[in-house]
């Protein structure tokens, strides 16, 4: 504030203050002085200093992750981008700061910036709600000629596992069974879900029906004998396949031994030894060039 005389040339003055910044919001009392000699007068007047401006608002899209009781939690800290103002900011307030399961997915959420003198902006975020736990779902399983016994192998956390055995028998729980109604391929689910998300593992299985039953096995002009067997098995082959890869595994599906381009020149015989092996069924398999499979259970006894 600069006073100015329009009555010629006397001594002006103010007292208080006169520049004015974000500390001086709000009424400020000067005083002017006019000083003519002889003549003196003075007034006293209220500056008012007032902040319109509103503040500069940034943010940044996030991603929201539920722990383990499906809570995920949001701050002003993470989302603000450096919103700032003249003056000062006063708060930052989030249109929603708690989410849950039902929030799984996009979701947006408004942040209000106010400044000291009342003036608030806002701005819009994307918020990617995720759950944080989702089990990684993984099964195993043993063959008892039509009984098969499955074991949940995952890992994480889970509230339910649900089986499907595909041929519309099902069960709940982390060791179940279930007897087929014959050998044949079948595709077999396990679905877990911890109170947010459902996840599925899904695995075709081979039941043999009872291998100990069966001593010779002819697929497609091969035959494995002795079967069951104390050593040695032996492969012969008749037919129209000139190259195989061969494997033996256990019946959950861990390689023991593998052999690639065994060369079939006419009949030929290949002998797999199970003496260091022990005592029980393991799945052979014969693989051609076009990757068909021929699988049979081979067994061990003591």
């Amino acid at each position: 504030v600069t006073p100015v005389s329009q009555c010629g040339n006397p001594d002006i003055g103010l007292t208080g203050v006169t520049f004015y910044t974000c500390n001086n919001l709000g009424p400020n009392n000067i005083v002017l002085t006019y000083d003519y000699g002889s003549f003196q007068s003075s007034c006293a007047a209220t500056v008012t200093v007032v902040d319109n401006r509103f503040p500069d608002v940034y943010c940044a899209n996030t991603t929201v992750s539920l722990d383990a009781n499906g809570i995920g939690v949001l701050s002003p800290d993470d989302v603000d981008n450096g919103s700032i103002d003249n003056c000062s900011i006063t708060s930052r307030t989030l249109s929603q700061t708690t989410f849950s399961c039902a929030d799984i997915g996009p979701q947006f959420v408004v942040m209000d910036v106010t400044d000291a003198s009342g003036n608030t902006e806002s701005c819009s975020i994307l918020v990617n709600v995720v759950d944080g736990n989702v089990p990684i779902p993984s099964f195993g399983y043993g063959l008892n000629g039509l009984e098969v016994n499955f074991n949940n192998a995952s890992n994480g956390n889970w509230v339910t596992a649900d089986w499907n055995f595909g041929d519309g028998g099902t069960a709940q729980g982390d060791l179940v069974s279930h007897t087929y109604a014959a050998p044949g391929q079948y595709i077999v689910s396990l679905t877990l879900n911890n109170g947010c998300t459902s996840i599925t593992e899904v695995d075709t299985i081979t039941v043999f029906g009872n291998p100990n039953s069966i001593e010779n096995f002819n697929i497609e002009g091969i035959t494995a004998n002795p079967n069951p067997t104390q050593d040695i098995i032996e492969l012969s082959y008749a037919g129209s396949l000139t190259s195989v890869d061969l494997e033996l595994q256990t019946m959950l599906g861990q390689q023991i031994w593998s052999k690639s381009a065994v060369a079939l020149g006419g009949p030929f015989n290949e002998r797999i030894s199970l003496a260091n092996l022990a005592g029980g069924n393991y799945i052979l398999s014969i693989i051609d060039v076009n990757g068909n499979h021929y699988d049979f259970v081979v067994s061990k006894i003591e």
